[in-house]
């Protein structure tokens, strides 16, 4: 039960990571498109 837990963290982390750049530059992207079309 531990093994099985440890690997969903690190499944979770490693997730939570590759999904952190991408959200960056949606959020940066929309922003400044927000900008761009008042």
């Amino acid at each position: 039960m531990d093994d099985l837990e440890q690997a969903y963290k690190d499944n979770y982390n490693s997730i939570k990571e590759r999904l952190a750049q991408p959200m960056y530059y949606l959020k940066r992207d929309n922003f400044a498109w927000s900008i761009t079309n008042v």
